[in-house]
C-alpha cells in the first residue's frame, strides 16, 4: 500500500477519529482517458489499464474477470457493466466493496440546424439527454451508450448536407469536466478533449450560425 502525495497527508494530520487512509486498486477500461490514470496515480492509488496489459477490444466479460483476478476495481463507461444480472457482485466479500463503477464524461452538444422545424425537433430531443445552457448548446453527462444513443436519435432528424451537431467531450463528469468551462459575462454555475462531428460535408467549413 503506497502513501497519498504529502499535501494530502497534510490534511490528515491532527484528524481525530479518522480512518487509515487505504489505496484502491484500480483498472481503467479503454472507453476512459489515459490522463485520469495520472490523476488518480498522483492521489496515491494503484492504477493499471485495459490497454496497457493488451486487453483492448476484448470481451466485457474477459475484462471483468481480469480486474477480478488482480482484486482490482473496475473503472468504465460502459453502462452494460452495471448490470448485476449479467456481473453480480462476488459472493462473501465483508464489508462489500465496488468491483465495478460506471463513470459518465461531460459533453456540451452544440448545434447548426437550417430548419426551423429541425431545430425544434433537435431542442425537443436534447431537453431528455441533458441541460441547457444557452442557445444552441446544452451540457450532459453520458455513458458510452448514452452517448450512442443520442447521436442515433440526432442523426434520424437533422439533414447532414447543411446541418452540424458537435460533441465536445470534456472529461469524467468527476475531475476534468468540472474544471474546464469558465465564463465571461454571466457566471456559469454546474448542473446537478475530442471532438465528434455529426456532419455530412465536414470537409468544407462553413461560418458558425448561432440560433
Amino acid at each position: 500500500m503506497s502513501a497519498p502525495p504529502l499535501h494530502t497527508r497534510r490534511r490528515w494530520q491532527g484528524k481525530r477519529n479518522s480512518l487509515p487512509w487505504r489505496a484502491v486498486r484500480i483498472k481503467l477500461d479503454e472507453n476512459l482517458p489515459v490522463e485520469l490514470a495520472d490523476d488518480l496515480r498522483a492521489l496515491g492509488h494503484l492504477v493499471d489499464s485495459v490497454a496497457a496489459e493488451g486487453l483492448a477490444g476484448q470481451p466485457d466479460p474477459r475484462i471483468v474477470e481480469a480486474a477480478r483476478r488482480d482484486g482490482r476495481c473496475l473503472f468504465s463507461l460502459d453502462k452494460g457493466l452495471g448490470d448485476l444480472r449479467h456481473y453480480p457482485p462476488r459472493q462473501g466479500r465483508r464489508p462489500p466493496s465496488p468491483e465495478i463503477i460506471v463513470m459518465r464524461n461531460t459533453y456540451l452538444v452544440c448545434y447548426d440546424i437550417c430548419d426551423d422545424k429541425r431545430l425544434r425537433m433537435v431542442y425537443k430531443t436534447m431537453r431528455d439527454f441533458g441541460d441547457h445552457l444557452q442557445y444552441s448548446i446544452f451540457e450532459c453527462q453520458f455513458t458510452s451508450s448514452d452517448l450512442a444513443r443520442c447521436r442515433h436519435t440526432l442523426s434520424e432528424i437533422i439533414d447532414h448536407r447543411v446541418d452540424q451537431v458537435l460533441f465536445v467531450d470534456l472529461g469524467p463528469v468527476e475531475g476534468r469536466g468540472d474544471r474546464v468551462i469558465t465564463a465571461l459575462g454571466k457566471p456559469y454555475s454546474a448542473i446537478d478533449s475530442p471532438c465528434i462531428v455529426v456532419d455530412g460535408e465536414a470537409e468544407q467549413p462553413r461560418p458558425a450560425r448561432i440560433i
